[in-house]
């Protein structure tokens, strides 16, 4: 049988690595999304390498997940006084406009790669 403060020191040692894979898996998303968005719309030939614009690009994209992270416990707190049910339903409600928005946003983008003859599909012929 190990000590109790090898025991004690082991547990933390597997929460800190709990709470790591935890924060990788929350936030991976959240930089792939905001490293990656930036830097192919400076990709495009009318701005390409312009590092002002990917700076600027970078800022709007950390700056509306700021105001959705405030805005969003601030909602939640006025809806919960009628119900939990109805916090899930603004959730719900929240997540179904923002995958309406990205499905707009990838059918215009896949069209545009379609006519430019850039698809995947169309470098495999």
């Amino acid at each position: 049988m190990a000590p109790a403060n090898c025991q004690a020191s082991l547990r933390a040692f597997l929460n800190l690595q709990n709470q790591q894979k935890g924060a990788w898996k929350k936030l991976g998303g959240h930089h792939s999304m905001t490293r990656m968005g930036p830097t192919d719309s400076v990709l495009q030939d009318s701005i390409k390498g312009n590092f002002r614009a990917l700076a600027t690009v970078t800022a709007i994209i950390d700056g509306t997940g700021s105001i959705g992270a405030a805005l969003g416990p601030l909602l939640a707190s006025h809806i919960s006084i009628r119900g939990w049910n109805n916090v899930f339903l603004m959730l719900i409600v929240s997540s179904f406009l923002a995958a309406l928005l990205l499905i707009c946003v990838a059918k215009t983008e896949i069209q545009q790669k379609f006519r430019e003859g850039k698809w995947v599909c169309n470098s495999m012929i």
